[in-house]
């Protein structure tokens, strides 16, 4: 075994491979512009197939030179990804100060040198960053996870297989050890997943190296030269077998990249090992002697193009996408799409030849004290950005409390048990607490007669508010506001979980037990668009056990609608989700309603009184202060208006409390200054 050569074609450029490279990254550009749910397998690709040929390199000059020159292998891999990597280090911080938010600017400043040494994914980790908040919390950083995991491979694998391979059999020892390694992490993977809080499973080292493992153990087996030794000894028979192969792993990772997502729990206990494994075989096997048709279509040149220069446009696209908003361009849709593939491929073709190639091939900068010194530069570029860029005031903007006023149509209906599921909830003449000259918000009119619930009146007690982020940020002004009516109030949000997700279970067990254990008379549970992401089957599963269970208690409960969010950055269709809500309301008309939330907030806006101070955060999605207090006042007024015990307080009694300077209102930094 220990004489097997190493993967020869490991030495000639193969063009199915490049392709490859080529889809991986497509893979990652269509899902970060929202078109393709699993296309950050992308990702896993890449491990795959660094994996495979950093592997198959070292393996190759243990076996031609018999030893591993580790100094030379790291230049090597420094002259490839460190000009590209300090470029868009020196670039980013100015960028985001010029074209992003606070929050985005100091992400940058945050993440640049982290990046430089390879420690993004851990940064991100110990802050508490959500990877999977990439849509409405973007930082310019998030994507570079990645690039840290593969470094830190690149850092230390070397040094295992130069101490495996002075060992007797040592290629026997290395595949061993490989396997060991790849059953560690998986286990890591499953052991540390979190339903709640998924970030620490999908972007630590220890569990996602399995990929790359697995790609590296393809290349330790030496899959390739044996089965072209096969192919040679019968190639009709090998001809065939290469073909389904081939067709069956495409068709496998293509299946997965369109059907999964990454919030499903099946993906952490076995789904990105399966894609991880089938992407290592099809890398190792794709440059066979004897071409298959896969091998054909991945050598097409448009595919090669872009896998030459893959490197760089996975680093560039990310903040590509971030400066190239709709609201900054004015295209939306397939146009905005097309001119952000654009821009990125043309940032990653200008840093592919300006700056990575002729360091990489040696065209200048060839003197070791040239190096050095055009490295400490470029480092110090990168500290002068992160120290001298301004810092710009992200203090979270004070509000009058007696400024919170509600429309004059604030007072929903509610959804009877006679309301079809499919027709849209009324609003009904309500009443403000307060003066509402001068608010910029349209009236909202009632689509339909108002009607009344079956639910008799009662008196209550007590309340409790329940929802994903935006119940989450909601839920300060909403237990003041609660408190300030004479009700007890409790509260349990959860960022990244509503009724389906991460799933029924996890999430009955999440929002049920406090109410099993509290017994609120009411409980408020304000609907999300984490659920429409969902699969139906899954979300009927939610909504029927989490009803069940609050009638179980005696509780009345009251779905809310969320705010709109801004149609500019993204847009969710909770339709089916509160058709769901309906449902449960017509099958349990005495205990289950439905509010609409329309008449409070109206169209989207960021400031919907026009005071100058922000209502909702920069991302579209969730609510600053001032949303805080206007959805507790108008939450309070609705409860009043269906049950006893209740007694609005105004809000300038609670509004100017300090639960506003709570730091959720600046997670993102300066998302409501």
């Amino acid at each position: 075994m220990d004489t097997t050569p190493a993967t020869p074609r490991q030495r000639r450029h193969i063009s199915a491979l490049e392709g490859l490279r080529g889809v991986a990254v497509i893979g990652v550009l269509l899902f970060h512009d929202g078109r393709l749910a699993g296309g950050f397998l992308g990702v896993d690709l890449f491990f795959a197939l660094s994996g495979f040929l950093i592997t198959g390199l070292l393996i190759d000059e243990r076996v031609r030179t018999g030893a591993i020159r580790l100094g030379q292998f790291w230049v090597r891999r420094a002259r490839r990804l460190l000009p590209a990597l300090l470029a868009i280090a020196i670039a980013i911080v100015p960028l985001m100060y010029v074209f992003g938010s606070p929050g985005q600017l100091q992400a940058a400043r945050e993440g640049a040198l982290p990046a430089l040494v390879y420690w993004s994914n851990w940064q991100q980790i110990l802050q508490g960053s959500d990877y999977w908040a990439l849509f409405s919390d973007p930082s310019p950083m998030t994507h570079l996870w990645s690039l840290a995991v593969e470094g830190q491979f690149y850092i230390l694998w070397p040094l295992a297989v130069y101490g495996i391979s002075r060992l007797p059999h040592w290629r026997r020892w290395l595949g061993w050890c490989t396997a060991i390694a790849i059953g560690a992490s998986v286990a890591a993977i499953v052991v540390l997943y979190d339903p709640l809080d998924i970030n620490r499973a999908y972007i630590g080292t220890d569990t996602r190296v399995s990929g790359i493992l697995l790609g590296a153990l393809v290349a330790i087996l030496a899959v390739p030269a044996h089965a072209d030794r096969l192919a040679a000894l019968h190639p009709r028979r090998m001809a065939v077998a290469s073909e389904a192969l081939h067709v069956a792993l495409v068709v496998g990772l293509g299946w997965s990249w369109f059907a999964i997502d990454g919030q499903g729990s099946g993906l952490y206990r076995g789904g990105l090992f399966a894609h991880s494994a089938a992407g290592a075989l099809l890398g190792g096997t794709i440059g066979l002697a004897r071409p298959t048709v896969v091998q054909r279509v991945l050598s097409w040149r448009a595919l090669t193009a872009v896998g030459a220069i893959s490197y760089s446009l996975y680093l560039w696209h990310w903040p590509v996408y971030l400066v190239l908003t709709s609201s900054r361009t004015g295209w939306h849709g397939l146009p905005l799409s097309l001119l952000r593939w654009a821009v990125s491929a043309a940032a990653a073709t200008a840093s592919l030849w300006l700056i990575e190639s002729p360091i990489r091939h040696r065209r200048w900068i060839v003197r070791t004290p040239h190096v050095l010194t055009a490295l400490t530069v470029s480092v110090a570029a990168v500290v002068l950005a992160v120290v001298a860029v301004p810092t710009p005031d992200t203090t979270p903007a004070a509000f009058d409390p007696d400024s919170v006023t509600l429309p004059s149509t604030t007072l929903p209906s509610t959804t009877p048990a006679t309301t079809p599921a499919t027709t849209p909830a009324t609003t009904g003449p309500g009443t403000g607490t307060g003066d509402t000259t001068g608010d910029t918000r349209p009236a909202t009119t009632t689509t339909q007669p108002a009607t009344t619930t079956t639910i008799p009146r009662r008196t209550i007690r007590s309340v409790m508010w329940e929802g994903d982020s935006v119940a989450f940020d909601a839920a300060p002004g909403v237990v003041a506001a609660l408190a300030a009516a004479g009700l007890e109030a409790h509260e349990y949000t959860y960022v990244g979980s509503a009724l389906s997700a991460p799933s029924p279970e996890v999430a009955l067990q999440a929002f049920g037990d406090p109410i099993k254990e509290l017994q609120p008379d009411v409980v408020v549970f304000q609907l999300s668009g984490w659920d429409a992401y969902h699969p139906r089957d899954q979300q009927l599963i939610g909504f029927n056990a989490y009803t069940e269970l609050v009638a179980s208690t005696g509780a009345v409960l009251v779905f809310v609608t969320p705010p709109p969010i801004d149609p500019e950055k993204g847009t969710v269709d909770i339709e089916y989700v509160l058709s769901l809500a309906r449902e449960r309301a017509a099958e349990r008309p005495d205990q289950v309603m439905v509010v609409d939330s329309a008449a409070l907030w109206g169209p989207f806006s960021y400031d919907p009184n026009g005071d100058g101070v922000p209502e909702r955060k920069v991302d579209g999605v969730h609510v600053c202060p001032q949303g805080s207090a206007l959805m507790g006042a108008w939450l309070v007024q609705t409860l009043a208006a269906m049950f006893d015990g209740v007694t609005p307080a105004p809000p300038g009694d609670w509004a100017g409390g300090a639960w506003v300077n709570d730091e959720r209102y600046n997670k993102p930094v300066g998302s409501c200054a």
